[in-house]
């Protein structure tokens, strides 16, 4: 993992953790997931495509496992 997305000390987030949340949180399947760093965090975004059809992008804190934003897309 790059340096610049390098967790914080306690125990790291796993992607399938990320996913469960994301997808709990949109309720539907995940279909995409990258590791980014947004204002100076390390975050799993996870796109889910919800039971409604809609694509929702998930943000799970990689330190905490925390949603810290979610938004349906727009097309």
């Amino acid at each position: 993992m790059p340096p610049r997305l390098r967790r914080g000390p306690g125990r790291p987030v796993e992607l399938s953790d990320a996913i469960g949340k994301a997808t709990s949180k949109a309720s539907g399947k995940a279909i995409e997931a990258e590791l980014k760093k947004k204002n100076g965090k390390a975050v799993w975004e996870i796109e889910v495509l919800a039971d409604s059809g809609k694509v929702v992008e998930v943000d799970v804190d990689a330190d905490t496992g925390d949603v810290v934003d979610s938004e349906t897309q727009k097309k």
